[in-house]
């Protein structure tokens, strides 16, 4: 059988009340040459009573380790020649992949293709902090988890720093722009749907993320010249 053109990564933990409803945007696509990936990173609660209801799904159990863990080994379990990274609380519109990979074989020389996002919500509005009011709000031209990624990057560029608890992804994406790989791919449509809720990690991490984006660019850039064989960076 031959490998699939993309696989869809799905890290999770302690998801399992929105799992279920990830794993049916993907199935749901209008684009059908994909296996489904779910790393489930130690959960406790349901996640895996839920993803095994769904039998073309691959699911992964390994002892809790931080999202960084579960996003590797998802990347190193795949087969397809394009990855496609989905968080276990997030949505994709139907016809995702189809869009994205019109646009790779129209653009060959494309190595990472991002689409837009918008952010929804299913709680109440009076269980709506500010901050997560904000979040609704949020307006950012792309983010990683909307990505179909040329699964050779990982090689070039390393997997996902371990002993980040967030901001791997932004870590990695750095790591991109230093190694001049183009971010300029994306297309101008809303395809992501970024579930906003009270576990949100951009949520959690939200005041630390901000003050450690420097330090990302930094760490990035010491991995880039490591994997380069010149040793530790001067930064």
């Amino acid at each position: 059988m031959n490998p699939p053109l993309i696989s869809v990564l799905i890290p999770a933990y302690n998801y399992g009340r929105f799992i279920g409803d990830a794993v049916k945007s993907v199935l749901e696509q209008t684009f059908s040459d994909y296996e489904i990936i779910v790393v489930d990173d130690g959960s406790t609660d349901d996640t895996e009573e839920v993803v095994r209801q769904f039998r073309s799904v691959r699911y992964i159990f390994r002892e809790h380790g931080g999202i960084s863990k579960a996003r590797n080994v998802a990347v190193q379990e795949a087969k397809g020649k394009w990855l496609a990274f989905l968080d276990a609380d997030d949505l994709w519109k139907g016809d995702k992949l189809e869009k994205q990979v019109a646009y790779i074989k129209e653009h060959p020389d494309c190595r990472i293709l991002f689409t837009r996002f918008e952010n929804f919500t299913d709680m109440p509005s009076t269980q709506l902090n500010e901050r997560l009011r904000e979040l609704l709000q949020e307006k950012v031209e792309w983010c990683m988890a909307s990505a179909l990624i040329d699964a050779g990057l990982f090689k070039e560029c390393g997997l996902f720093d371990e002993s980040r608890m967030y901001g791997e992804d932004t870590e990695w994406i750095f790591r991109l722009k230093f190694s001049k790989i183009s971010l300029n791919n994306c297309l101008d449509e809303a395809l992501y749907l970024r579930r906003v809720h009270g576990m949100n990690i951009t949520a959690s991490y939200d005041g630390l993320y901000k003050k450690d984006i420097c330090r990302m660019a930094m760490d990035a850039y010491r991995n880039i010249w490591k994997r380069k064989g010149n040793g530790s960076s001067r930064l």
